[in-house]
């Protein structure tokens, strides 16, 4: 495949010309490159490279003056444990170690994260890397929609917000760049999607997934144009608007190619004689177990503290009244502690989990079990009229999450927010798979299109 040159610095192409009328610009404009980058961008011919390195300064500071302070304090209370080695002396500590070593990551990460992303013909590479790589991201030229802004919130009491870059995916997506200044951020972005069409010239009706700053309603590789004509009626009948549910809503039809799964699909297709399957393995999250595992530690570290001082008499805890008010009083705090040791249960167990829906004559069945024991679900199916792709609002908050009918734990759940729903002919919800991509989603309802066609007929 012959190598395409990429300019970045060059001047504005033709789509980028302005127009002035009055005393107002055009919004053809580009965003004006900013004189000094944080961001540095290496134009390598038929590849660009972009690297990121940005140490926080002001609160990593903070942090090392935090942390001289805590280890002290760490430091003598490992001393204690050595020299009189008591149950609740080390339980004690225990939250204090783990406080250590999650500001000693979080300052590492401060001040040494490097993030480095490429877009070429192959697609676009991430890697990010503190010290070592601990996350690295290959998403084929194919999957790759469009480069948009990203905002989150990270600290809720104040309301402090961090933005960042996107890659829409018809996986799941990437969020990068974190705390890029705005102006740099807005030229990064235009020269990405510039970039990116280039090396992939958009395609009439296929603008990409539903996605906000996307045309709601396009499907990845639905090439046989020929097919609308004979679609058309069936399209009329078919294009109604459900009123279950929230978010976007889409009607599938049958593509004239069939449509693959993504690059990071989760899902595989089952090849059963009478039935159409679909499973889905759990995968380890070492962040997700990292974040758990410290919350652990803390929350249930402490309250391990107070629960010793009513049984062990070293400790000269309470007696009488007090002793049972004591006892009352931990009581929440001790279910809050459970429900985190289930969690982190959970994600520990996660590879061995495994998620199945079945399709057959008249019924639908989805299983949820862990070394293959689990509920099981049924789902009468008497004449579909449609199969609708949504977006669920309720899964779009990025962070670690668990879906319990699709249990899912993940630091890097973006993109994940879509759900198959299957439709009856009396316009009630049949079934739904959640927690799925938008090319997870697309493929799955493309193949029960295909091979329980007799469900769908007029």
């Amino acid at each position: 495949m012959p190598s395409k040159t990429l300019t970045v610095f060059g001047g504005p192409s033709a789509s980028h010309q302005t127009a002035i009328v009055g005393n107002e610009m055009s919004e053809n404009r580009p965003p004006v490159r900013p004189r000094r980058l944080k961001v540095r961008v290496v134009d390598e011919g038929d590849r660009l490279r972009f690297s990121f390195h940005a140490p926080q300064y002001g609160g990593g500071c903070f942090m090392v003056l935090w942390l001289i302070g805590w280890t002290v304090g760490c430091v003598w209370l490992a001393g204690m444990a050595i020299n009189e080695p008591k149950f609740f002396i080390v339980l004690f500590a225990v939250p204090f170690w783990a406080s250590w070593f999650f500001v000693f990551f979080v300052l590492l990460r401060t001040f040494l994260q490097r993030e480095e992303l490429s877009l070429g013909a192959a697609g676009v590479d991430f890697v990010q890397r503190v010290i070592v790589t601990v996350r690295r991201r290959h998403i084929p030229l194919d999957e790759v929609r469009t480069f948009r802004e990203y905002e989150i919130v990270t600290d809720r009491e104040s309301g402090r917000r961090a933005w960042g870059i996107e890659i829409v995916a018809s996986g799941r997506s990437l969020r990068v760049f974190q705390e890029v200044p705005e102006q740099e951020r807005a030229w990064l972005i235009a020269e990405l999607k510039r970039c990116l069409a280039g090396l992939k010239p958009p395609v009439p009706g296929d603008e990409g997934p539903m996605d906000d700053g996307a045309e709601f309603g396009s499907t990845p590789g639905k090439a046989d144009r020929e097919t609308a004509t004979a679609e058309k009626e069936d399209e009329k009948r078919r294009a109604k608007k459900s009123e279950l549910g929230n978010g976007e809503v889409e009607v599938l039809r049958p593509s004239g190619t069939p449509v693959g799964p993504p690059s990071d699909c989760g899902w595989q297709q089952i090849d059963e004689f009478r039935a159409t399957g679909f499973a889905q393995r759990g995968r380890m999250d070492w962040g997700a177990v990292g974040g758990m595992l410290f919350v652990n530690l803390f929350w249930n570290g402490i309250v391990s503290v107070f629960i010793s001082s009513l049984f062990v008499p070293e400790m000269h805890g309470p007696e009488g009244a007090m002793w049972w008010g004591l006892v009352v009083f931990l009581i929440p705090f001790e279910v809050i502690g459970l429900a985190m040791f289930v969690g982190l249960v959970a994600v520990l167990l996660e590879p061995v989990r495994r998620a199945t829906w079945r399709f057959s004559e008249g019924v639908a069945e989805y299983r949820w079990t862990y070394f293959g024991f689990g509920p099981r679900w049924t789902y009468p199916i008497d004449r579909p009229d449609r199969i609708e792709l949504r977006r669920s609002r309720e899964n779009q908050r990025p962070g670690f999450r668990l879906s319990i009918r699709q249990a899912t734990w993940s630091e890097d759940a973006n993109g994940a927010d879509r759900q198959l729903v299957l439709v009856g002919l009396d316009n009630t919800e049949v079934c739904t798979i959640d927690a799925l991509t938008d090319g997870e989603a697309r493929w799955i309802g493309d193949i029960l299109l295909a091979e329980r066609f007799e469900w769908f007929r007029a």
